[in-house]
Order: C-alpha cells, then sequence, then structure tokens
C-alpha cells in the first residue's frame, strides 16, 4: 500500500484535520468557547446599546399586559429570550412591519434599520452581555387608559342590534 492509498482510508484524514486544527495557536483557547466570550468595547450590550432599540421599537407590544406574550423592558427580562430575538430580527419577523419598505414613509413605522439590526445581531452573538446595568435607560412608561396607542381622531360607534340566537347572521 502506498503512502496516497494510506490518505484514502475513511477516518485518517478527518482525524489528521482534527489534529491539525487542535495545533493551531490559540485553538483551545476561551476565544473559541462562547460561554467563556467577554465583551469588549466594540461589542454592543443591554446598557448602552439594546436597549435603546428594543425601548423604541418593541416594548409597546413586549410589556406586561400587551400582545406579545414576554416583556422585554428590562435586561432581566430580556436576557433569555436573546437567542430568539436574534433569530426574529435577522429573519425580519420582528418587530412585524408589512408595509412595503422604500414605497414612502409610514407613520408609527416599527421597523428596524441595518443599524439597529446590527447592534441586536452583535449582542446576541457577543453572548448577550448587560453592560452597566446602572447606567441602562428606564423603559418607557407602560400605557394608561383605554386607547394603548393613544386616542383617535375620531371613533365611530353604532346603533346595537340585536339578532335572534336562531335568526340570520
Amino acid at each position: 500500500m502506498s503512502r496516497l492509498d494510506s490518505l484514502r482510508h475513511p477516518f485518517l484524514l478527518p482525524a489528521l484535520i482534527l489534529l491539525a486544527c487542535a495545533l493551531l495557536p490559540g485553538a483551545g483557547s476561551a476565544a473559541s468557547n462562547n460561554t467563556n466570550v467577554k465583551a469588549s468595547a466594540d461589542q454592543p450590550n443591554w446598557a448602552e446599546d439594546v436597549a435603546t432599540v428594543l425601548h423604541a421599537n418593541c416594548v409597546q407590544c413586549h410589556s406586561p399586559g400587551q400582545s406579545a406574550p414576554m416583556s422585554l423592558r428590562t435586561y432581566q427580562e430580556a436576557r433569555p429570550w436573546a437567542k430568539s430575538i436574534g433569530r426574529n430580527v435577522e429573519s425580519g419577523t420582528m418587530p412585524p412591519w408589512h408595509a412595503t419598505s422604500g414605497v414612502g414613509s409610514y407613520v408609527n413605522d416599527r421597523s428596524l434599520s441595518e443599524s439597529e439590526v446590527a447592534t441586536i445581531l452583535g449582542w446576541v452573538r457577543a453572548g448577550a452581555p448587560a453592560g452597566d446595568l446602572s447606567a441602562a435607560p428606564e423603559p418607557p412608561p407602560l400605557p394608561t387608559g383605554e386607547w394603548k396607542l393613544g386616542e383617535p381622531d375620531f371613533v365611530v360607534t353604532f346603533e346595537e342590534v340585536e339578532i335572534a340566537a336562531d335568526g340570520p347572521d
């Protein structure tokens, strides 16, 4: 058997590749282990970067008593959802905004800018660091009153209509 034939063994080549990777400088360092990655000055953190984005675009729905299933008002509330937040922001599922971009500007547009998406994704990829939570902005106040989006310009009311249980719709 020649040397070339011995390299064709189905397990030998992958084993050599793994060995070569293990011998590379820094291969076993903490930098390759996501659980030990520390946030650096150029990585977004909750207090300085992410809180502002979520407060401006997400907590209208992601607050107690609102339509979304979990609150994202504080770091403690958002941190367990970091990977899910990243997936949904990256896919464009969140925040929900179905208007065609580039057609015009809309009141209450909840879509995120490229910079805001990059901030959230950077935070998630960095391990969702908190930053200095004492410096984090306060979440906006919860809506009060009957109108969650503000009082409408015009309200239409109709006369009450009674329909018998067995009558036509």
